[in-house]
């Protein structure tokens, strides 16, 4: 999304990149993000809400599941809600979520968000926890697709 890839760069650490043909088998991935204009406050951490713009990558792990598609679809949040739970410093931060269930239109995710450090080699420290549920709509065609379950 446009939004995204003008406000963080991201890695992969576990999934396939889109254009990528694979066999799904599983509703995972793991990103290492991290802000092209990072968000800092006076004390040198990150803007803990700005947390919420990396969790609001959970449709992810369905696009994961489903693997490689030519169909392009878009995943609108039903409800986003999102614990922060410590100071994040890092500067890249490794985002971890999963797809629970996927039907009927609708997706449940989770993510944890993972400050590893300055230098990304410290013990991890988990600074943000987020549940979504998202709906799924497809530009320009119907709004009820077929989507795979996630677990």
């Amino acid at each position: 999304m446009a939004f995204w890839t003008h406000r963080v760069e991201g890695r992969a650490a576990l999934g396939h990149a889109p254009w990528e043909d694979y066999v799904p088998d599983r509703a995972e991935r793991a990103m290492w993000y991290r802000f092209d204009d990072p968000p800092s406050l006076d004390d040198g951490t990150i803007d803990p809400l700005a947390l919420v713009i990396l969790a609001d990558t959970m449709p992810g792990a369905v696009d994961e599941k489903v693997g490689r598609q030519d169909r392009k679809w878009f995943a609108p949040s039903v409800d986003l809600t999102v614990h922060l739970l410590d100071d994040c410093r890092s500067p890249w931060v490794l985002a971890h979520n999963r797809a629970r269930y996927a039907g009927d239109g609708y997706a449940s995710a989770d993510m944890s968000l993972w400050d590893c450090g300055l230098d990304g080699s410290s013990r991890p420290r988990l600074v943000a926890y987020a549940t979504q549920l998202f709906l799924f709509t497809f530009p320009g065609g119907s709004a009820t697709p077929a989507a795979p379950d996630a677990s």
